[in-house]
């Protein structure tokens, strides 16, 4: 039996059915009966289905949330940081340089009291 032989035969008993199905009206209420049973399994199939794409959904989106936040959160410690860095290194240059210090080096006969601000603002 060759390969069209066998193709031919499957393609003559699907016909049948579909024949048998479409002409035979006192199978109806078996095929009807059959495709309530289908049913009966199939939408329950999707609801479950469907659920656990949207649970799945909102699982990856909290999920992104909390990384971002943690993200968030470890960026912020760390700009917290230098920040505190840059305050401490801040005050240690003004308590070194003390403004009476600071005013009489740069104290010049020929400024004027904003060009003297200018220049003590200038050097801290």
């Amino acid at each position: 039996m060759n390969v069209n032989q066998r193709n031919s035969g499957i393609f003559f008993y699907w016909s049948i059915m579909v024949n048998n199905f479409i002409f035979a009206p006192d199978k109806i209420s078996f095929k009807m009966n059959s495709l309530i049973e289908i049913l009966k399994f199939s939408i329950p199939t999707l609801i479950l289905a469907a659920s656990a794409v949207i649970s799945m959904k909102i699982y990856q989106k909290t999920e992104k949330e909390k990384s971002s936040a943690r993200c968030r959160l470890a960026f912020s410690k760390a700009i917290m940081s230098v920040r505190l860095q840059a305050c401490e290194r801040i005050l240690l240059f003004l308590e070194r340089n003390k403004p009476t210090q600071v005013v009489t080096r740069l104290l010049a006969p020929q400024l004027s009291a904003r060009e003297l601000q200018h220049e003590c603002i200038t050097s801290i």
